[in-house]
This record gives structure tokens, sequence and C-alpha cells, in this order.
């Protein structure tokens, strides 16, 4: 779309608005976009709040100018939220750059006081520095009653960052993870979360069906150049991986 288009995407979409069952909003991050909000508002103008609402959201944020989501969805009965965060704490903070750990918490806190209707679940995208954090995530979100365990989902890693893919780590790396993964099966059958369960049993197999190890040289080489540009450390971060590249030849110039 060019500009004018974009500028009046709002206007070009309300014929449709009250002849649709569903909306979904996605990404870039749709709390901070200024036509979502007026979108909502001419539902609720309308008395059409009987729709089905879909979010894919990062919870980062629940305002824009001001104005709270929450302020919204009060007035919707069917709302679901897909949030996407990938670790744990500092973890996540590295893995989603910007992004404050607390002021998630807080906001999931907001939803789930202010809005208890809202339906939320959690999708990670599972890479080889993200995987071990997000069990740590699973466990501790489940057991603190925050999103229980099969309402979180998880997706391979996949396009420009296959070099970070599970499939890349070294022997010694998976044989470890391996062990956490089984321990964290155990533990989710225990808690009757057997669709997370099984899905871990994919995700474990996938890793050890074939060795990529090859790729640990790209990865290494953009986590270092993502280091030196945010003045972050990525083996602080993730101590337990401080030696994933200790077998990676240097780059040939």
């Amino acid at each position: 779309m060019n500009l004018h288009e974009k500028n009046n995407i709002v206007e070009n979409v309300k014929q449709y608005l009250l002849k649709t069952k569903s909306i979904s909003f996605a990404g870039g991050e749709p709390t901070l976009q200024k036509g979502h909000y007026q979108i909502l508002q001419f539902l609720i103008d309308n008395g059409y709040t009987h729709i089905n609402l879909r979010y894919n959201i990062n919870a980062t944020n629940l305002s824009f100018k001001n104005v709270s989501i929450l302020d919204y969805w009060h007035n919707f009965k069917s709302i679901k939220v897909m949030l996407s965060i990938d670790g744990f704490g500092k973890q996540f903070e590295y893995l989603r750059h910007g992004a404050d750990w607390e002021s998630v918490l807080e906001n999931i806190k907001k939803i789930k006081e202010k809005c208890p209707h809202v339906e939320l679940e959690v999708n990670s995208v599972v890479s080889f520095f993200s995987l071990e954090s997000i069990v740590e995530l699973q466990k501790d979100w489940h057991e603190k009653d925050i999103i229980c365990g099969n309402s979180f989902k998880m997706e391979l890693i996949t396009g420009h960052n296959q070099s970070y893919d599970i499939q890349s780590l070294p022997m010694h790396h998976k044989k470890r993870i391996s062990r956490i993964i089984d321990n964290h099966c155990d533990w989710l059958h225990s808690q009757n979360q057997n669709i997370l369960a099984h899905k871990w049993c994919e995700i474990k197999k996938y890793m050890m069906s074939e060795h990529k190890q090859h790729k640990l040289s790209q990865a290494k080489k953009d986590i270092e150049l993502i280091d030196s540009f945010r003045n972050e450390n990525f083996y602080n971060t993730f101590p337990k991986l401080a030696d994933v590249f200790d077998d990676v030849l240097p780059t040939k110039h």
C-alpha cells in the first residue's frame, strides 16, 4: 500500500467490519497502532461487540497515547491473545531487545485483573539459546497460575535465523538439553499438561534427528555483531552455552 492507502485503511474497511465474525490483529505491535483503536471504537459505537477478537502481541505495551487497550477490551465478549514470549527474565530481554521483563509481568497481571474473560496463550520461538529459558518460563508461570502449561505453543526457528536452529548445537549440549526436556516432560505429565509434553518430545526428536553444527560459525558471527551494536553479552546472559562456539573455526578473510 502507498501512504495514502495506509492512512485511509480504517475508513476503507469499515464497510466490512459489521459483516465479519472475527478480526485478527498482528504485528508490528497492534497496541501501538492508532488504526487498531479506531476499529475497536467503531465496533463499540455500532454495538458490534459480539465479534471474536484475536491478537498477537508481545505484552510490552498496553496503551497508545494514554489510551489503554483494556478500556476497549472489557466491551467485547470473546478475546483471545497470543503472547509472543521466547524466554524468562534477562534471557527474554536479550531475545526481545528493548523489552523489560518486569513490565511484561505487570501487563499480564493487569490483563488478568481487569479483563479476566480474555483468553491468554503464549507462543515461543525455539532456538538453541531460547530453549532452556522456555522450559523455565513454562514451569514458573504454570506453578504461579499465570498461564497453564497446555496454553503454551512453540514453533521452531525458521527463515534467515536458521543458524540458531537447535540442530546446530554440539552433541554434548544436545545430550544435556535432552535430559532437561525429559525432566520437563515428566513434570508436565505430573501436572496433566500432556499436550505440551508431547510437543516437547517432538522438539527433542527434531533436535537429535540431524546435526548442523557447521551453522554455528554464522551464528557466532551474527551474535557477536549484535552484541557489539547493542552493548550486550551473549555469554553472560546464557552462561550454560558459554562453550557453544568453542569448536567453531575462525572466519577466513
